[in-house]
């Protein structure tokens, strides 16, 4: 029992170190992207009564908003410990949801779900860009914890973090609901009646708080054609996003031999530690299809929701379960392959990203030193750095659209006047 708990430790304490290495290359320096310039380089230059009364950011995603509006914009200086703040919160996540799957009897899902949701360079978009992960992995949090206390009948606590974690990013609402219903068919059926009110709850103030969205991103209309477009999302981060952040990553690799020894030993040790399991309960598999399908479900029934790299993360849950199990040698070398290909894939990504934060940046301070009046009008370009793959919002210029580059200028001039137009 003893030698188990320790290599228990022992597993966890290495994804804690595979997990952060890769943000060892932004070597400190959190870069910006697009909404970052308006939620945490932007809101403090706001009174709140404006972001509350007039912006209403409390109509949609409620809980993950008020705490950009009284949390997490209190880093505007300091966005790289919040960067390492919500990495945390990713591996605290991930770490509850796996001893939950443990007590489903689905402990074969333990290293395919750390692989998807820890070093899966698709990820980094739901996980390394602060305006995604904030309400992503802030709302994954919650919904771990509200599954944590599910499992220990503390019922108070369930129901308060469920109801947060609804709050934070509809996929979580919808993944949320089916752990905990699940749970509580084969378990507590009496109980079923906490995800189905706070289901209720949130459903109810969303159709109630519409009426006063000042945005319509988060107004209803079906479009089934989406899960028709599932494919194309995982043939580009698959097929295009890995081996090309892979690349990019070995690249980074190079200048710095001792990330590249480290990120080798952590992953070799970490497949030595672990103990592949094979899941006690049968048809998790359909669990897993089901978790995949609704993840898509709020892009086919909200407007202005396009599929993009972030709307995939939460997805892999349902693939993790999919991949579970099973024992032998083989297959720890495939996924002791798979955790270096995906490490260095994230670092990869993660230097992308950097990079055209610094970009941004610059271009941003070149336009305020050369300020005439409160009016901007810029050329668009559409990416000062070419991404991995071009999808969705993936490393778009922060001149790419009117509110971005608003946003922008407004966050380095510290004007909250300023208009800014890009050409068309």
């Amino acid at each position: 029992m003893n030698q188990i708990i320790t290599n228990r430790r022992m597993f966890w304490a290495l994804c804690v170190g595979l997990t952060l290495l890769p943000a060892v290359v932004l070597g400190g320096i959190y870069a910006p992207v697009l909404d970052d310039y308006i939620m945490y380089q932007g809101y403090y230059l706001y009174d709140t009564s404006y972001l509350l009364n007039t912006v209403r950011v409390w109509t949609v995603r409620p809980v993950s908003n008020l705490l950009d509006v009284f949390v997490w914009s209190k880093f505007h200086d300091h966005l790289f410990t919040l960067f390492l703040i919500i990495a945390i919160f990713r591996i605290l996540a991930v770490y509850l949801l796996c001893r939950f799957f443990e007590k489903q009897g689905w402990e074969g899902a333990k290293m395919p779900l750390c692989l998807c949701l820890l070093w899966c360079p698709v990820g980094i978009e739901a996980t390394g860009w602060l305006s995604a992960a904030t309400r992503i992995i802030t709302g994954l949090l919650f919904m771990s914890l509200s599954l944590h206390f599910l499992t220990r009948n503390r019922w108070g606590w369930f129901a308060l973090f469920l109801l947060l974690s609804f709050g934070c990013y509809e996929q979580i609402a919808l993944v949320g609901f089916c752990l905990a219903g699940y749970d509580l068919w084969f378990r507590n059926r009496k109980m079923l009646w906490i995800p189905l009110s706070s289901g209720v709850v949130m459903g109810a103030y969303y159709l109630i708080c519409n009426q006063w969205n000042t945005t319509s991103r988060m107004g209803f209309g079906v479009d089934w054609s989406v899960f028709s477009r599932i494919g194309e999302g995982w043939y580009l981060g698959l097929c295009r996003l890995v081996p090309e952040s892979f690349r990019r990553g070995l690249a980074l690799l190079e200048q710095n031999p001792w990330l590249a020894a480290a990120l080798v030993l952590l992953s070799a040790a970490l497949v030595l530690v672990w103990k592949p399991e094979k899941s006690t309960r049968p048809f998790s598999w359909a669990v897993g299809v089901i978790l995949f399908m609704v993840c898509y479900l709020p892009f086919a029934v909200l407007k202005e929701n396009g599929l993009s790299f972030r709307v995939m993360y939460l997805s892999m849950i349902g693939i993790a379960l999919l991949f579970q199990g099973g024992r032998g040698l083989w297959r720890k070398l495939v996924w002791g392959l798979l955790i270096f290909v995906f490490c260095v894939g994230s670092a990869g990504e993660l230097k992308d990203y950097q990079t055209a934060g610094l970009t941004d940046a610059r271009i941003l301070n070149e336009l305020a030193q050369n300020l005439e009046g409160d009016q901007v009008t810029v050329e668009p370009h559409l990416y000062y750095h070419v991404p991995s793959v071009l999808y969705g919002q993936h490393i778009l210029s922060v001149t790419h659209s009117d509110w971005s580059l608003t946003g922008g200028l407004r966050a380095v001039t510290k004007d909250t006047s300023l208009e800014a137009r890009t050409k068309r």
